[in-house]
This record gives structure tokens, C-alpha cells and sequence, in this order.
């Protein structure tokens, strides 16, 4: 078992292998590049004026990296917009962007399920480039079955014809 994780000073791996007792060894990698975390990327959403089409890309701070169109961007439109929503409206940050998971997939036409499977799939694309944390792009108030976009570092565009 290996755990990897960063931090200012590079990245730590926790090994679990070969370990006495099942202890875990530490082994700090020193890294030139930095993976960054999600609350370091900005988020920039482009959608098409008929809302048929959603791409997405993160910002890096040195670089953007194009995510495309995926089935699963839409949702995270619908929830980046509800946040933006609720900022322009002045809630703060801890209120911003909550909106109720079941009726959620109702709006947008798909089932609860499917829209777990949406919420992965966008973690996994965020994993797959780099992001640190890339859990937390959608997070959950499991009791109350509430769901938002985890950042508020957003930006929707509409795309010209």
C-alpha cells in the first residue's frame, strides 16, 4: 500500500509494504514541480448558447489545462452557477452553492445514481491531471443529502455561435 500526498515541500509517500508489524515508512520525494491542490486551481466553464455542450478547464497558475466536454461538465455548471448564484446574492463562503441532490437530478433529467457516477467521474478527471484534493470539486452534507461545487474560484462562459 502506498499513500501519496503533498505539501509545500513536495510530495510524501507513506509505504506500507515491507514494513515491520505492518508499520508505514515515510519517504519524502523532492519534486521540481508541485501538483497543485484544488483550493490553489481555477476553474473555467464554457458552455454553448443552447446548453447543449459543456467543456471545462483548470488553471494552474502556470498553466491551463483544457478537460473538454464531458457528459458529467453540465452538472458541474448547473452547481458552479448556483454557487456564483449565492456570492452574487452575498451569502458566505460556508452557504454558498448548496442545493439538494435528488432534486438536482430531477432538474437535469438524470437519476440519483447516475449523478454519483457523474460526481466520480469528474473527481477521477481532476485525479488523472494532477489536482490535489480533486475529492473535494463536488462536496456533500451527507445528512441533509445537499451537494455543491467545491471551489469558489469559478468562472461560467457562454460561448459565441
Amino acid at each position: 500500500m502506498v499513500v501519496e500526498f503533498g505539501l509545500d515541500d513536495g510530495v510524501w509517500r507513506l509505504h506500507g509494504h515491507g514494513a515491520p508489524d505492518g508499520a508505514l515508512a515515510t519517504a519524502r520525494t523532492a519534486t521540481a514541480h508541485r501538483e497543485p491542490t484544488l483550493s490553489e486551481v481555477a476553474f473555467r466553464f464554457r458552455v454553448s448558447p443552447d446548453e447543449e455542450f459543456a467543456s471545462w478547464s483548470v488553471d494552474t497558475g502556470d498553466r491551463e489545462v483544457d478537460l473538454g466536454g464531458r457528459s458529467f461538465v453540465y452538472l458541474l455548471v448547473t452547481l458552479a452557477r448556483e454557487r456564483l448564484a449565492d456570492r452574487a446574492r452575498g451569502l458566505g463562503l460556508a452557504d454558498r452553492g448548496w442545493m439538494v441532490g435528488d432534486e438536482l437530478a430531477r432538474r437535469l433529467g438524470m437519476t440519483p445514481e447516475t449523478m454519483k457516477v457523474h460526481v466520480y467521474r469528474a473527481r477521477e478527471q481532476l485525479r488523472d491531471v494532477g489536482v490535489l484534493g480533486a475529492g473535494g470539486v463536488v462536496e456533500r452534507r451527507s445528512t441533509t443529502n445537499q451537494i455543491r461545487f467545491g471551489s469558489d474560484r469559478i468562472r461560467v462562459d457562454v460561448a459565441a455561435d
